[in-house]
Formats: C-alpha cells, structure tokens, sequence
C-alpha cells in the first residue's frame, strides 16, 4: 500500500512540477489545496490507469471520487481485488 501511494505522488509530481509532493497527507484535498485543474486531473487518471494497468469506468471518472491520494489508493485497490 505505501508502495501505491509513492507511486501516486510520483504521478501527481509528474504532472504537477510545483507540488511539493513532502507535504502532501492522504487526506489533503489535491484539487482545492494544490490547484490541480482538470487538464491536470485527466493527465495524472491517465498515468495511473497506465501505471497500475487498471481502467477507470467513465461512470467513475468525478473529481470527488479521485480528490485525495487515500481515495485514488483506494480505487486501485478496489480494481485490483476484482
């Protein structure tokens, strides 16, 4: 789990160059504290459907379900256990 979560700050910091991905919690809220738009938000889904070879159902595919590293972590679980 601490492995996925690495990878998804490596995702977001790829993305978003002047995050500083140190001072990034699970929980923080990356849309509205690090102003991730949603170019951005697209990009990193993007990444992380590569990354962690799962596909996010476009039915899915709402900011309020991927806004913070605890929920993206979260679905890549929940992908990966079906």
């Amino acid at each position: 789990m601490v492995d996925n979560i690495n990878n998804i700050l490596k995702i977001i910091k790829k993305n978003k160059k002047k995050i500083d991905i140190s001072k990034i919690n699970e929980k923080d809220n990356l849309i509205e504290q690090f102003n991730i738009n949603s170019l951005e938000f697209i990009s990193i889904m993007t990444e992380i459907e590569k990354y962690f070879k799962i596909e996010i159902e476009s039915e899915d595919l709402i900011i309020s379900n991927f806004d913070t590293i605890e929920k993206i972590n979260n679905y890549i679980l929940k992908k990966n256990s079906n």
